[in-house]
């Protein structure tokens, strides 16, 4: 049976492929490590983290977001289609808009 297809959860960087560049390389998707990759942006992108499918990436991001401290919580109202916030989140007047 054919290998199933893995999705590249990176962006592919906007400068044609130079035949001098090496080849970029691909690790396994890991929220925990791509957060903290650095990306130079004079240059091809060096790694791409590529996932055995789109379940499994959404699963380990799920696992990476519920590590991260967040003073709110939002979820999806999906009778009004809209983002609700908690009430803690409070919305800041642009300086300009007095």
């Amino acid at each position: 049976a054919p290998a199933a297809p893995r999705h590249s959860l990176a962006l592919a960087s906007s400068l044609p492929p130079s035949p001098s560049a090496p080849p970029p390389e691909h690790l396994p998707w890991d929220p925990f490590v791509a957060s903290v990759q650095p990306y130079p942006i004079t240059s091809l992108q060096p790694k791409y983290f590529v996932a055995d499918s789109l379940a499994d990436a959404k699963r380990k991001m799920r696992e990476y977001t519920k590590q991260m401290r967040k003073p709110f919580t939002a979820t999806f109202d999906h009778l009004n289609a809209t983002i609700v916030t908690s009430p803690s989140v409070q919305r800041l007047t642009p300086p300009d808009a007095n």
